[in-house]
């Protein structure tokens, strides 16, 4: 999952559905009426009965009936399988249904009728990357790039969302390229709020964070703030040590949106980070059972419990935080993180041999840390092996250089004793 305290970004892939309009975000369901793109066949020389089938499947499309296009369409594309236009409509009312397989094989179908339609196109990366496919989605909207909308008119705001959604793509792990899709964009289109948002967030990742700040508070004087710009802004300001500023943000927004996961999330982050794990802890429960398996929640929880010194429950939920699948984690130094914490509390619980164990199995995605030198010491020097003991208080007093007072003590204190023995 993402990190414990400061994720990158709780924004997530919403490409919500089939093709949009022109003018809206790039994953939203089209308004009724919307053109669909040109390259439908005529019918005009088919027979009447087809004709007619193929008027009801406009109108149902009109009227959002996708269930009743779908069925008259498929029937339409078996006697015409070669026909881009019906495959794009096919495919458009299956996505619509949210049946995305079916969806990306009549994309696909569109496609290979004819590879120069750009509506089929763009619909197949933005779906194959809601998905998660994103190296296929860059792929395919790469190719978008090459191709002209069928609808004139509209050409280059759907260009643009072609940019846009390649600048998503890459914003993580490319973000000198997703800044130059989002600036082919802006070339296009006015710049919108997600752009905004996006300029912001890469900004801050490229440490200008003056500039980071001038577009997070750009966004701030528009008015009304959406859940997804006051957690991208939160986030920022607690990695700049300014989280007084964000709790009453996401305090005020969460009020007015009780049902938004995210931001009870970050809020519960918040309330352990300034040691009040009482307000943190309901937030966390509520949250896991929608998701108990979702490894950062039970981790955040067993921080909660810890600060409230529930610690037999705290080394329960670390454990089970640790025992999920690795394909669970979205970062292995996230487990790292978290077997660090099962090492801390297993430790206030008296089982050195979970803490060594613990720390084992961390060693083999994180460095040492003073803390945890700390505790493989003392854990050590529970089981009685002196020997290994007094090497790592001695690692611990070099790494801790007087930053961890009270600790040194202790170690100077049971080296004296350990060497004296």
């Amino acid at each position: 999952m993402a990190s414990k305290i400061f994720p990158a970004s709780l924004r997530l892939f919403t490409f919500g559905g089939a093709l949009l309009a022109a003018t809206s975000g790039p994953w939203v369901l089209p308004a009724a009426g919307q053109q669909l793109p040109s390259g439908t066949r005529s019918v005009a020389d088919e027979d009447q009965d087809r004709a007619d089938q193929y008027k009801k499947a406009q109108t149902a499309l009109d009227q959002q009936n996708y269930a009743e296009a779908e069925r008259l369409l498929t029937g339409l594309v078996k006697a015409d399988p070669k026909n881009a236009g019906m495959l794009y409509q096919l495919a458009f009312s299956q996505e619509a249904q949210e049946k995305d397989d079916a969806a990306e094989g009549s994309y696909k179908a569109a496609i290979a009728a004819d590879p120069k339609q750009f509506e089929s196109t763009l619909a197949l990366g933005l779906l194959q990357a809601r998905k998660g496919h994103l190296d296929n989605a860059r792929e395919t909207l790469q190719r978008a790039v090459a191709l002209q909308p069928g609808d004139a008119a509209q050409a280059k705001a759907l260009k643009a969302r072609v940019f846009r959604a390649l600048a998503q793509i890459d914003q993580n792990a490319n973000p000198a390229a997703a800044r130059d899709w989002l600036v082919a964009a802006l070339k296009l289109t006015p710049e919108t709020p997600e752009d905004t948002l996006m300029v912001a967030e890469l900004a801050d990742a490229a440490g200008d964070t003056a500039d980071a700040a001038a577009q997070y508070k750009k966004l701030m004087v528009k008015g009304a703030t959406s859940p997804e710009v006051a957690v991208s802004y939160a986030r920022y300001l607690l990695r700049h040590g300014q989280a007084n500023e964000a709790t009453p943000l996401l305090e005020q927004l969460l009020a007015a949106n009780p049902d938004d996961a995210n931001l009870k999330r970050l809020l519960a982050h918040l309330y352990t980070q300034a040691n009040d794990p009482a307000k943190a802890e309901p937030m966390l429960r509520a949250a896991l059972a929608a998701t108990p398996d979702d490894p950062s929640l039970l981790d955040d929880l067993g921080s909660a419990l810890v600060l409230e010194k529930k610690f037999d429950e705290a080394q329960q939920v670390f454990t089970k935080a640790v025992t999920l699948p690795s394909d669970r984690w979205e970062n292995p130094k996230d487990l790292g993180e978290t077997l660090g914490h099962l090492a801390f509390a297993a430790s206030e619980n008296h089982q050195p041999r979970i803490v060594l164990q613990a720390l084992t199995q961390r060693a083999t995605l994180l460095p040492n840390s003073p803390s945890t030198l700390f505790l493989e010491a003392t854990a050590n020097d529970s089981l009685h092996q002196t020997e290994r003991a007094v090497l790592l208080y001695h690692q611990f007093l070099s790494a801790a250089a007087g930053k961890y007072p009270d600790q040194e003590w202790q170690a100077r204190h049971r080296l004296a004793a350990l060497e004296h023995r």
